[in-house]
């Protein structure tokens, strides 16, 4: 997760530039949010009084990125998906 969050949090990166030119929202603080809610659903997680809260926050993010995914410029087309399957299992010659 760190090598996520310092790629978020060092600059653009094309998802983010995708997503802020389809909602209007600015990049940077659009990138800067969601590196923010992933530090602290993860610090959330790792104190056991609140690891429920930061356990429904995690599923929050993973649901609005798998959301974002599908709905929005980042389209994943069933074609792509079985591409990227197809070499994910296709066995080394």
């Amino acid at each position: 997760m760190s090598c996520c969050l310092q790629h978020k949090l060092a600059g653009p990166t094309l998802v983010f530039e995708r997503l802020s030119a389809w909602s209007g929202v600015p990049e940077r603080p659009l990138r800067l949010f969601v590196a923010g809610m992933e530090i602290t659903a993860a610090i959330l997680v790792l104190v056991p009084r609140t690891q429920w809260p930061g356990g429904l926050v995690t599923m929050g993010i993973m649901e609005d990125a798998i959301v974002f995914h599908i709905f929005t410029p980042l389209t994943l087309t069933p074609m792509k998906m079985v591409e990227s399957c197809s070499r994910g299992l296709a066995s080394p010659s």
